[in-house]
């Protein structure tokens, strides 16, 4: 009986570590497929690659996806790439965190509220903490004072990732 019980946590924990990569949002493709490199003679070979690739620009967009951990073993998103920025415009508005070109900080807010309360537990003081921490977080990163919307929605995905980059650990 042993030996299975060994067998079934080994392959428990292989497919936990699977699920702690992130995969682009089927609601976000549509925000791909009209820009980008997919669309020619080599499509099929670039869609998963592009999907991949994409994938890891859903920090804030996958807040209400992925546990915390999972986005420290990601990049900061870099600025000057024109495809990025379109993506990312797309898909806050996709989710509600951008309507025009207004930012919807109390929408991150939440969404962060309930990634923390999914990270360190529902208890009441869990809860509290997390509120607080949320907005506080949200409140530093809402500071960015960049001209055009991509780079804002880069600037404050690139604060948030990094004030929750140390939830790795839990």
């Amino acid at each position: 009986m042993k030996p299975l019980l060994v067998i079934l946590v080994v392959i428990w924990n292989v497919e936990y570590i699977r699920s702690e990569q992130m995969m682009l949002d089927a609601r976000l493709e549509h925000c791909l497929w009209n820009t980008s490199k997919a669309n020619g003679p080599y499509e099929a070979y670039f869609r998963n690659q592009i999907k991949d690739e994409y994938a890891r620009l859903q920090i804030v967009t996958g807040l209400t996806r992925y546990h915390l951990s999972v986005f420290g073993n990601y990049h900061i998103t870099p600025t000057n790439n024109p495809s990025y920025n379109a993506f990312l415009i797309c898909s806050w508005h996709t989710y509600g965190y951008l309507h025009g070109t207004e930012i919807i900080y109390d929408s991150i807010e939440m969404a962060l509220k309930e990634a923390l309360i999914r990270a360190v537990g529902a208890s009441g003081p869990g809860t509290q903490l997390s509120k607080l921490q949320a907005r506080n977080i949200v409140r530093q990163c809402r500071d960015v004072s960049q001209q055009y919307i991509a780079t804002r929605i880069i600037h404050v995905q690139n604060c948030i990732h990094r004030n929750i980059g140390y939830l790795k650990s839990l």
